[in-house]
């Protein structure tokens, strides 16, 4: 019983069960060793390029700790990677989820702002091939 409550302390950053529901920022969060090792796995799994799997553990590890952002973030590499545009939809979101989780990382806003960038320079090529298109019918 003391060593779960010695884990559960260290998973809160020393302020208990209720402390981790409550406010505060998930910087200072630490993952139990299970899920940290879950999430380790995940990062072998996608540098061996074995993403179905990578992705069924990322999906544990928030399923165990939703508000890591770390997941979320590797997530979001996973689906960039693929390069179409629903991908990259999907990887924006996933994104928007861990910036919101460490507000004060400024690399996890670039990353979200990056990528919506790259969106939106899709979103005007489709039209601009659309209206090529247009007006070669018309």
């Amino acid at each position: 019983r003391e060593a779960e409550e010695a884990e559960e302390l260290s998973v809160s950053g020393g302020r208990g069960k209720k402390g981790r529901r409550g406010g505060g920022s998930a910087e200072g969060r630490k993952l139990s060793i299970e899920v940290a090792g879950l999430l380790g796995e995940a990062h072998e799994e996608v540098i061996a390029g074995r993403e179905a799997r990578a992705m069924w553990l990322l999906g544990e590890v928030v399923r165990r700790a939703p508000e890591a952002p770390e997941a979320y973030a590797t997530l979001s590499a996973v689906y960039e990677a693929r390069g179409d545009e629903t991908s990259l939809e999907r990887a924006q979101q996933l994104a928007l989820v861990a910036a919101h989780l460490c507000p004060g990382d400024a690399a996890a806003w670039r990353r979200v702002a990056m990528l919506s960038l790259e969106l939106a320079r899709g979103e005007q090529a489709y039209e601009r091939v659309a209206g090529e298109a247009l007006g070669r019918v018309l």
